[in-house]
């Protein structure tokens, strides 16, 4: 798809995708107050906006879209994010929710997105700056999901820091449970390379690599790459020096 080439005092063209209409109808307002972002569409529905974002041939640079429709999107068609973000490489998109799990955020982070916001905590000046940050290439997020997700980075940090032990007899056996394959995709979580760079390495799809780390978290317990990661550093430290003894 061809796109408009943006110059730098335009018109930020953005799509709002939610099915909320009482919360749209002020969103639309407070947007069209501001002269320097254009509606170019509003959709209710995720289907409907799947096919009027796809096949839309004006320059889109923004997506404000629901987290739960969002949700909808990536549990039961990722090919469709995928096929989005091939289309539409620089479009960026903003996500709206009520509430949020440090978790969903670090995974829509690791996806490319970049704005955030909690519903009930905007402004109408709020809205405006978030659109033009993101807009601007910089990542925007309100002040109670920054000390969030800067709390949960510093546990993270600490856990990284001082728990990297070798696992326990249980954590061993969790292991053991994963395949070869699941080992290998492991070993470059554990690189910290994203889901399409594991895809390409191993030439398999990103779905399928989802679906590995998915089975890998349910197999060991974890609830994200850097529980998963410490693990099997913590055991692979751990064989290390077992083979140095032996030798």
């Amino acid at each position: 798809m061809e796109k408009e080439q943006r110059f730098e005092g335009d018109t930020t063209r953005v799509v709002i995708v939610d099915g909320d209409t009482t919360f749209v109808d002020g969103l639309t307002k407070t947007i069209e107050a501001a002269p320097d972002i254009e509606i170019v569409d509003v959709r209710g529905d995720i289907e409907s906006a799947k096919e009027f974002i796809l096949g839309v041939q004006e320059r889109i640079d923004l997506i404000l879209v629901s987290f739960n429709m969002l949700k909808e999107v990536v549990a039961s068609d990722m090919g469709t994010l995928l096929k989005l973000k091939a289309n539409l490489p620089e479009t960026r998109l903003v996500v709206m929710g009520e509430r949020y799990v440090e978790e969903e955020i670090f995974r829509m982070v690791e996806e490319g997105i970049k704005g955030f916001f909690v519903k009930g905590d905007i402004s109408s000046d709020f809205i405006i700056k978030c659109i033009r940050v993101v807009a601007s290439g910089q990542i925007w997020m309100d002040t109670n999901l920054v000390s969030r997700v800067f709390e949960e980075f510093s546990r993270y940090y600490s856990k990284a820091e001082g728990k990297l032990r070798s696992p326990s007899p249980e954590e061993t056996h969790r292991l053991a449970l994963l395949t070869k394959r699941e080992m290998e995709l492991l070993d470059l979580v554990s690189m910290s390379l994203k889901n399409d760079e594991i895809a390409e390495r191993l030439f398999i799809s990103t779905k399928t690599v989802k679906t590995h780390i998915r089975n890998i978290f349910e197999k060991l317990g974890s609830r994200n790459r850097v529980d998963a990661t410490l693990l099997y550093i913590g055991a692979s430290k751990r064989q290390g020096e077992r083979a140095r003894l032996e030798h």
